[in-house]
């Protein structure tokens, strides 16, 4: 996909600040309200098994029809999804650090 990232980048987006010549760091931190995780739910259901394997194809060139890999990958993108649809349920939103 070209141009901006798709709505359910937002739940991954963000990286650590180095400091102190790379020795440290400050982590991310970012809160989602509501209103974020209903549009990151929409996009998680657009996502198909076979966009799935069709990026791990392209992002794991060494071993791309690696079952292990893809069950794996299928199984944590299934729980965002879980994850996603209860804070829906309960009104609620999240917050992430990176670090």
């Amino acid at each position: 996909q070209s141009g901006s990232p798709r709505a359910a980048y937002r739940m991954f987006e963000g990286s650590i600040t180095e400091v102190n010549g790379g020795w440290e760091y400050l982590p991310w931190v970012r809160a989602l309200a509501p209103d974020d995780i209903a549009v990151i739910a929409a996009d998680l259901e657009t996502i198909t098994e076979r966009d799935i394997e069709a990026s791990l194809k392209d992002h794991y060139s060494r071993h791309p029809d690696d079952d292990d890999e893809r069950s794996y990958v299928t199984e944590n993108f299934d729980k965002a999804r879980r994850f996603v649809r209860g804070l829906i349920e309960d009104g609620r939103g999240f917050a992430y650090l990176i670090g």
